[in-house]
């Protein structure tokens, strides 16, 4: 297997005002901004619709397990479809060809008729979603050449902290539409996206295409391994725990496939060969790994206190959705500040003090009961968005 994400390029160029930039800088920003706006925004769709796409379709809560793998088996596989097109056709015509898939499977997804359809539609969206996501942040990047600190803090800003705000966009969806247009929706913004991608994002075509091997049978069995995973934990009840052969086979899967997938790898048969280049960057391993579980942190929270709001508080979807909204305006914030001002040497510090208070927000949270009045879970929200935002500049 290969890396997640492509690595940015060094830190080490020298900065450069925001106002001296040119057009060119914008515009290629304005066509990431609509990237942004499209598969980074629906990577958080909480609970709080979750329910309405459920009974849209007329599946009960184990059937959407079927939803969730193929949205999953997509997400993967297009990590690693990314990779090898962008180096064989570029990262520009690969970023346009992934937001056409994604918007195709938006509407594939409005569209859905039932379990099944939904299931695929998801595979497709998830695909496309994917597919832009491994190459966005390198190509955004790439195109501020010397002025990087700038991309880095658009980066941060608008691929992150814009994300709180999607509950309560597709909360809107879903009361005023239909469920359908929270796919929909998304349609018009990815073709945008895609135009002016091509119009405005340089050409990096390599002369000759580059072969990036892959491992796709390492890849299928890591994806057959979280399939497993996902089974085990989503139908435990559904099939009687130990009980169930069902039950045990696919719980046994989950400890063997790793074992072979770790075996497999270190044999030496594969044919990829960046594995151990990239676990030697013990750097960049971290970085992954430290961006990696801000995003799990943050859909985990979000999740939670959507479940909250609406099964235990009875809210209406929307204003659940405002709820989360003073996340974005503190994590914008802080994450702007840490790149406006930033100091090499409070790097760490800085990242430090934004995994510690994250975690005592969500321990703070932990306290919220029946009684617990709205503003005082918006204040929460608000304070944990202020140490989250101190981390994606310093990871």
């Amino acid at each position: 297997m290969t890396t997640l994400t492509a690595q940015p390029p060094s830190e080490t160029v020298a900065p450069a005002s925001p106002l001296m930039l040119g057009p060119r800088y914008w515009l290629a920003a304005l066509a990431i901004l609509f990237v942004f706006f499209t598969p980074y925004q629906t990577l958080v769709q909480t609970v709080i619709t979750d329910d309405a796409l459920r009974l849209g379709i007329e599946a009960d809560e184990y059937d959407m397990t079927w939803v969730t793998v193929g949205y999953g088996v997509g997400v993967i596989f297009g990590v690693f479809a990314g990779l090898s097109l962008s180096v064989r056709i570029g990262k520009r015509y690969t970023l346009v060809l992934a937001m056409l898939v994604f918007s195709a499977g938006n509407v594939l997804c409005g569209a859905a008729t039932g379990l099944v359809t939904l299931a695929l539609a998801r595979l497709v969206e998830g695909f496309g979603k994917m597919l832009a996501m491994a190459i966005c942040r390198v190509t955004l990047y790439k195109q501020f050449d010397r002025a990087l600190l700038v991309a880095i803090g658009f980066y941060g800003v608008f691929a992150y902290s814009t994300r709180h705000i999607t509950p309560l966009v597709n909360a809107y969806l879903d009361v005023y539409l239909s469920w359908r247009w929270m796919y929909w929706a998304y349609v018009p913004v990815g073709l945008a996206a895609a135009v002016l991608v091509w119009r405005f994002i340089r050409p990096d075509r390599p002369p000759r295409p580059v072969h990036l091997p892959i491992d796709w049978l390492a890849v299928t069995a890591f994806v057959a391994w979280i399939v497993a995973i996902e089974f085990t934990f989503a139908w435990y009840r559904k099939w009687g725990g130990w009980s169930s052969n069902q039950f045990v086979a696919t719980a046994a899967l989950c400890i063997a496939l790793p074992v072979v997938l770790v075996v497999w790898l270190g044999s030496g048969l594969s044919p990829d060969e960046h594995l151990n280049r990239i676990l030697r960057s013990r750097v960049y391993v971290l970085s992954l790994m430290t961006r990696g579980l801000m995003l799990l942190h943050m859909v985990a929270v979000l999740s939670i206190v959507g479940l909250y709001c609406t099964e235990l508080r009875g809210y209406p979807r929307t204003l659940a959705g405002w709820l989360m909204v003073p996340t974005t305006a503190t994590m914008a914030a802080t994450t702007f500040l840490t790149t406006r001002f930033h100091r090499r040497s409070l790097r760490h510090i800085w990242l430090i003090v934004g995994m510690l208070g994250s975690a005592a927000c969500v321990w703070w949270l932990s306290s919220i009961d029946n009684f617990t009045a709205k503003g005082r879970v918006a204040a929460m929200l608000a304070c944990w968005g202020t140490f989250l935002g101190l981390i994606p500049r310093c990871s």
